[in-house]
């Protein structure tokens, strides 16, 4: 896996090879350490430990840099934006934003506070997914698996655990509660080395646009989240612009979208409480737009989700047939133009027994890796063409 440092230093700057140089509470430079990998989460009580704030170091899934507010997914003049009034709740939320980071610390902690006042669970969400924090270990040959979680008891929080030195970690941020500060503890004389390589070779990020299957309800942690499963599973930066009831193609929002570099566009569960015919009419020119933008950028729709179970008969076929419907009339405008315009079939999307969802419409984690292997599918021929052997 490659790696690059972050140019941080706490105190004097050690060099490295390349001119960069390494995040360090001494500023000395460590030697390499090679240990087996550690098979207890036990805390290491050490009383030499310095906090790094998170919000200095390079936050994957952070499209934009707020002056107010380091994890927030839109700039700040978005909070002035009128069509956006009903989504400024979820935008301080870091939804699907991680902290990928190599440290020869053995003692790691993770301090976070947040911007409201426990309980932080609703009714379809976990409290951890809402408001704790997710971490994800590297396993040669195996790839990321789940290590720990933090569980939000108050305001500020806080998980400690071992570490291997120079095994790569993975921290994922709340979905749906501010969060006002992160730091990371480390050993005195410790560094940090920020990952920013992926295997696939891919740099730009994927941007997920949609309502609150998007922003990731209802998982059981961050990690669960169907974009951050996507991300891992393609080994491929995604940016997650979901928001909870909303993703109603406003005209700010397809602003925002554009103006990211992006490797591909994914929509899902778009429209919110929407009608048809209000989708019909928003949705066309809002996605010319962004196409013109981003003219080499594939963009994926994914069927609108259904409900299951007792309330099955509730949904409406109209809805379902939507994306389907909407791809096939923009290829039929004009071909060239929309030759990188996919569907995400609903077949592949829902799990056929049912068991894909927590209240009949949001994902739990089963839903959401079945979500992300479709998505994953139909990415791999968008952005490889023929060439999908680097997965």
């Amino acid at each position: 896996m490659k790696s690059v440092f972050f140019a941080l230093v706490l105190g004097a700057g050690a060099a490295v090879p390349g001119g960069a140089v390494c995040l360090s509470a001494k500023g000395q430079s460590a030697e390499a350490v090679t240990a087996p990998l550690l098979e207890k989460k036990d805390v290491v009580k050490s009383d030499n430990i310095v906090w790094i704030d998170a919000a200095r170091l390079p936050i994957e899934g952070r499209a934009f840099i707020s002056s107010n507010r380091p994890y927030a997914r839109l700039p700040d003049d978005s909070f002035m934006r009128p069509d956006l009034r009903l989504i400024r709740p979820s935008i301080p939320c870091p939804a699907g934003m991680c902290l990928r980071f190599k440290t020869e610390s053995k003692a790691l902690r993770i301090r976070w506070s947040l911007g409201r006042k426990p309980p932080y669970g609703i009714c379809n969400a976990t409290a951890i997914l809402t408001a704790g924090i997710d971490m994800y270990r590297w396993y040669e040959g195996e790839g990321w698996r789940f290590w720990d979680a933090g569980f939000p008891r108050r305001q500020t929080n806080e998980l400690a655990t071992t570490w291997t030195p120079g095994v790569p970690c993975m921290i994922y941020l709340p979905i749906s509660a501010e969060l006002k500060t992160l730091e990371i503890g480390i050993e005195e004389g410790a560094k940090i080395e920020v990952l920013s390589s992926h295997k696939s070779g891919v740099t730009k990020p994927v941007v997920v646009y949609g309502a609150s299957m998007v922003q990731g309800f209802s998982s059981s942690r961050p990690g669960m989240v169907w974009t951050s499963v996507l991300s891992r599973s393609l080994d491929v930066p995604v940016i997650n612009q979901g928001y909870q009831g909303h993703g109603r193609f406003e005209p700010s929002m397809g602003e925002y979208l554009a103006a990211i570099d992006a490797s591909a566009y994914c929509f899902f569960n778009c429209g919110g409480q929407m009608s048809v015919e209000e989708m019909r009419e928003k949705a066309p020119p809002f996605l010319r737009k962004l196409h013109r933008a981003r003219p080499d950028a594939p963009i994926l729709i994914g069927e609108y989700y259904y409900v299951v179970g007792n309330k099955r008969l509730q949904s409406g076929d109209e809805k379902r047939a939507f994306a389907r419907e909407l791809v096939a009339a923009l290829k039929a405008e004009d071909p060239v133009f929309w030759r990188n315009l996919y569907v995400v079939e609903r077949e592949k999307l829902f799990c056929p027994d049912d068991d894909g969802t927590i209240d009949s419409a949001h994902f739990n984690d089963r839903g959401a890796y079945r979500c992300a292997e479709a998505f994953g599918e139909v990415l791999k021929k968008a952005l490889f063409r023929q060439d999908c052997n680097r997965f």
